[in-house]
């Protein structure tokens, strides 16, 4: 079955809304086909306008357990795991998330800011989010 049709709810954590230590959530992975031998999978990000199917994936379910990370000692490092776990303070509020101007003019001016400062950067610019409409506002 393809996860469009079946869409896993991400949430926005804020103080008032703290996440569980782990929680179990559907993960699609690719299923092996013979047709891969031949034509390798593709996913075109956007709708082609030739009567061409947008991605050629099958992929099967794998319920996955999920672990909060915010707690992990020894943190993860940027130099060595490829990625880091910050924390940063929002005026953003959970409902915030679904109206585009405000997560344009607050949330992404406050990535800029956060990742100027942490990291020394001269210029540091959001340029792409993606809010889906398809979740239900809680």
């Amino acid at each position: 079955m393809s996860p469009e049709l079946h869409p896993t709810k991400i949430v926005a954590m804020t103080e008032d809304n703290l996440a569980p230590d782990e929680v179990q959530a559907p993960m699609y992975f690719l299923d092996r086909v013979d047709q891969w031998n031949v034509i390798k999978p593709y996913n075109f990000q956007y709708y082609p306008k030739e009567d061409f199917p947008r991605h050629n994936l099958q992929h099967s379910p794998c319920t996955t357990k999920v672990k909060n990370m915010r707690s992990c000692v020894p943190s993860a490092s940027l130099n060595i795991e490829g990625f880091e776990i910050r924390r940063l303070v929002s005026k953003m509020t959970y409902s915030d998330f679904y109206d585009d101007a405000t997560i344009e003019n607050i949330y992404c001016r406050e990535l800029e800011k956060h990742f100027k400062e942490d990291f020394g950067a001269k210029h540091v610019r959001a340029l792409d989010y993606q809010v889906n409409p398809s979740f239900e506002k809680n």
